[in-house]
Parts: C-alpha cells; structure tokens; sequence
C-alpha cells in the first residue's frame, strides 16, 4: 500500500527508531510509547487485515 504509514516505514521513507529488521518482520519503537520501550513489531508485507483461525 502506498499511503500505508507501516509500510513507509518498512521501505524506509519514514525515520523510525528501527530495533530489528529481517526479510518477515521489522520491529521499531512507537512514536507515542506507553512505556518506556514500548516496541511494534509488524510484517513487512502489506496485510489489509489479520485474523486468527483455528
């Protein structure tokens, strides 16, 4: 997704305190952290939704 502010983020078009970044996920601090380290891990490729099934 092109306005999608996680993926701007994993393409690097938008600074974050990045924590680890492999080819499936990237972790990056939160810009408005609830604690202190308070860390987002998402995948790096565009999901419209998530969904658990057992």
């Amino acid at each position: 997704m092109e306005n999608c502010i996680f993926c701007r983020i994993v393409r690097e078009e938008v600074f974050s305190y990045t924590i680890y970044k492999d080819e499936v996920a990237t972790a990056f601090l939160d810009i408005n952290t609830v604690a202190l380290g308070h860390t987002l891990v998402i995948p790096n490729k565009h999901f419209n939704r998530l969904e658990y099934k057992r």
